[in-house]
């Protein structure tokens, strides 16, 4: 007895194992069956009478290969979808390209072509179709599977499963992963099986298809037979009963075997025998006179060693197939060519719909013709009542009006009266007025003299500074000597605070027009904060992207002194832990002129926000209401908006949760794209043996001018005034003349009219550059005003001093 249980056992495992291979290739069957259905659709409905002839034929070729393909002439498949890949090479037809290269995929890999087989798919795989996509997902994922790739044929199922989930063509999705299902059952992959089944079984419960959720619910049960896990079996047997519903007894049946042959509780007899040699019977007649009775036939007797009555039986299937291949070709031609007919009655039908509404529209704009000539009649008479009662009204409204003048002038009268009490306080005003603005003049002309007086020692001390750190035996106070150069810059800066404050309350402020690197500009200055941020362990970082690769033509000084001011102003959050500067370069309003982009980014929490916006939105006027005050300490921030607003900049502020954002905008000019310092280093011999001529009052600037010209091979001739200047020009010929502008004896201006007088009677022209503390010559059309060719602001570093030295000596060697 417990040898016949054992062979029981094995038998049901072997009936199921069978059964899962007939499910897989009716599923495979039935899978195709779906594919040639949505094609047949498709394809009519892609078919419209304004395609054109075109359009008509390669649909025609296109149908033509799925029959061959239907037959199995493989070759004559492959060249009706070449001659229609090649209609359908029209505008906008992605989607019949996709699914034609699918095709031609799918058929040279049942020819075994690989590696055009790939090709095709590659091109099919280019666009991305929802409908059809999955399909060729599918065809590919054979064609790997044939050539032995299995992990890339899992994965193009499993896309195809997903593709065809979220195009809802649920029905292709469900036959495949019953299919892929039983292909891992009989692997022996039974986890990866089970997920299939469960997939399978979803989108069966998804379509309401209640005997695929049987059939998967069967699969299911035996793979857990074959694991061992009998309870599990059972139950889901159970519930694949639930779902049959007397629709398919031989299914029924089987569940029901199932059911008993894992109950805990049931006792195998040799009536179970009986019971299961009858299902296998009933399963028999059941197939028997079908195509699927052969196929299964035919398995069953290859495995028994039967091959001859194998082949037999697998020819007859293969007539059964073609037999209702071939009904199903003819019945859906048939449909197609009613589908073409119907759709051209329609299109004579259009035209003649077409040429009744034209006529009715003909009629129709006669009607509205009549119709607007009767209401422009009746609008003429209208308007003629209108004007004429208008009229009437204009009257009686002049009338009023003579009325109110009257009591106008009585009011008039009244107020001049007041008119005059109000002009003699006015008067009273204006004096007091004048006297104000007279000394504020005076305090700006005091302020200008002081900030011209300091600019020449910090000049010293900037370019000793800037000297030293040239010599490599000054490294080790590398770091003192950039602190004494920050310094000195801060205090530059500072002055130039304490002037723009004098300049914009009396609405005069000059900008400077000169070359400059804006990444370098802002990595200098933020050099100044590096310190303090390392100090109080803040993070500060400079990010330019790859726009901002050009020099501008600007003011840098002005930039630093903004960027300095908004610093500070960043420094004073709280909580603050980083800084992040960034720059970007954005197209202006023509093609020489660009817009710098800088935003100063920090998570610090800010104080009163709504003043700070108050000082970057209110009016001019505001920051002047109480002389001294702007907005309660917020100087900075205020010149920071007039300088950026003066050069036609916008300056903005957006505060966030944990974020705080400085955004700057500002206009510049394009300047000659090569990099300053290159252009100094590669002009740099330029000054080789030249005779520049120096006119400073100052014995330290002497200095420093002259070390850093004579380091380049020129021989320098140093004056201490103007009248020294004009005595040796007149003895010498020199290359250059850098002239300062405020000199004891004879200032710069008289000094440079004196040397161009006797440059012209020597017969010769000399560049001269004027080097002065002044805000007045801030640009190089002022200093043409004064017969100099160019300028240079104290204080200043010495690849200016070199760039603008070699650039005047360049241009005068051109010439």
């Amino acid at each position: 007895m417990r040898h016949l249980i054992s062979w029981l056992a094995f038998s049901l495992v072997t009936f199921g194992s069978l059964q899962a291979q007939t499910s897989s290739q009716s599923a495979d069957l039935q899978a195709i069956q779906v594919q040639m259905e949505v094609g047949q659709t498709s394809l009519l409905e892609a078919w419209r009478p304004e395609s054109g002839r075109q359009l008509t034929d390669a649909l025609s070729l296109e149908i033509k290969g799925m029959q061959f393909e239907s037959r199995f002439d493989l070759r004559h498949a492959v060249d009706m979808y070449l001659k229609s890949l090649s209609a359908w090479s029209l505008p906008d037809e992605s989607q019949p390209f996709q699914r034609v290269s699918g095709r031609i995929g799918h058929v040279l890999s049942e020819l075994q072509e690989w590696s055009l087989a790939d090709e095709y798919f590659e091109r099919a795989m280019v666009i991305q179709d929802p409908v059809w996509t999955p399909w060729v997902l599918y065809w590919s994922a054979q064609h790997m599977q044939k050539k032995g790739v299995m992990g890339a044929s899992l994965d193009a199922y499993q896309k195809a499963i997903d593709g065809f989930q979220a195009s809802g063509q649920l029905l292709p999705a469900q036959r495949i992963s019953f299919s892929l299902g039983n292909a891992q059952a009989r692997l022996g992959n039974w986890e990866q099986a089970e997920a299939y089944y469960q997939i399978s079984g979803d989108l069966a419960r998804q379509l309401g298809q209640d005997l695929e959720m049987a059939r998967v619910a069967q699969a299911l049960a035996w793979l857990y037979v074959q694991a061992g896990e009998k309870e599990l079996a059972h139950e889901v047997a159970q519930a694949g009963l639930g779902n049959v519903n007397h629709e398919d007894p031989v299914l029924q049946a089987r569940l029901r075997l199932v059911v008993q042959f894992t109950d805990p509780g049931a006792t195998l007899t040799d009536n179970f025998f009986l019971e299961n040699e009858a299902v296998l019977q009933q399963s028999t007649a059941y197939l028997n006179g079908s195509e699927q009775y052969y196929l299964e036939k035919s398995e069953i007797l290859e495995e028994m060693g039967e091959a001859n009555r194998a082949l037999t039986a697998r020819k007859r299937y293969d007539m059964f197939r073609d037999s209702a291949q071939i009904l199903t070709q003819s019945s859906q031609a048939a449909q197609l060519v009613t589908r073409f007919e119907s759709e051209l009655q329609a299109r004579e039908q259009e035209a003649q719909i077409v040429q009744l509404e034209s006529e009715r529209s003909y009629h129709r704009m006669i009607l509205f013709l009549l119709i607007g000539l009767s209401l422009a009649l009746i609008g003429m008479f209208g308007a003629l009542y209108l004007r004429y009662n208008q009229k009437r009204k204009d009257h009686e409204k002049l009338v009023q009006k003579n009325r109110q003048i009257e009591i106008q002038r009585d009011e008039i009268s009244r107020k001049n009266e007041e008119l005059e009490h109000l002009n003699e306080r006015l008067i009273s005003e204006i004096a007091d007025r004048e006297y104000l603005e007279h000394t504020q003049e005076q305090n700006a002309h005091y302020l200008a003299a002081l900030s011209q007086e300091l600019r020449n020692p910090l000049q010293a001390i900037q370019g000793v500074t800037g000297e030293l750190l040239t010599h490599a035996e000054m490294t080790a106070h590398h770091g003192e000597l950039l602190k004494i150069r920050s310094s000195t810059q801060d205090i530059v800066q500072y002055l130039n605070d304490l002037l723009d404050k004098a300049r914009l309350e009396s609405g005069k402020i000059i900008f400077a027009v000169d070359p400059f690197d804006p990444v370098r500009t802002i990595e200098d200055t933020m050099e100044r904060f590096r310190e303090l941020a390392e100090r109080r362990d803040i993070s500060l970082r400079i990010h330019a992207d790859g726009s901002v690769d050009q020099l501008l033509i600007g003011d840098p000084i002005r930039m630093t002194q903004i960027l300095s001011n908004l610093m500070r102003m960043v420094f004073q959050q709280q909580d603050l832990k980083a800084i992040t500067i960034s720059l970007k370069m954005r197209d202006g309003d023509a093609p020489d002129r660009r817009i710098l982009d800088i935003d100063i980014g920090s998570d610090g929490r800010v104080e009163n926000p709504d003043l700070l916006r108050e000082v970057l939105t209110a009016p001019l006027s505001k920051g002047f209401q109480k002389p001294g005050s702007y907005y309660n300490g917020h100087t900075g921030l205020f010149l920071s908006r007039r300088l950026v607003e003066l050069q036609d900049g916008l300056l903005l502020l957006e505060t966030q949760a944990n974020a705080t954002h400085l955004r700057i905008w500002l206009p510049y000019l394009l300047a000659e794209q090569s990099s300053m310092g290159d252009q100094i280093h590669k002009d740099s011999t330029l000054l080789q043996g030249k005779s520049i001529l120096l006119a400073e009052d100052n014995r330290m600037n002497q200095w420093v001018v002259s070390k850093v010209l004579e380091e380049k091979g020129a021989e320098v001739t140093c004056c201490d005034d103007g009248v020294q200047a004009m005595e040796a020009f007149r003895q010498k010929d020199f290359d250059l003349v850098i002239m300062d502008l405020q000199m004891p004896e004879m200032d710069g201006y008289r000094t440079t009219q004196a040397i161009r007088k006797l440059a012209s009677q020597k017969g010769r022209s000399v560049p001269i550059l004027a080097m002065t503390a002044s805000a007045y010559v801030v640009s190089p059309d002022k200093a043409a005003l004064f017969s100099m060719d160019d300028y240079l602001g104290k204080p200043f570093d010495r690849s200016a001093l070199l760039s603008k030295a070699i650039g005047l000596i360049s241009r005068t060697v051109k010439v």
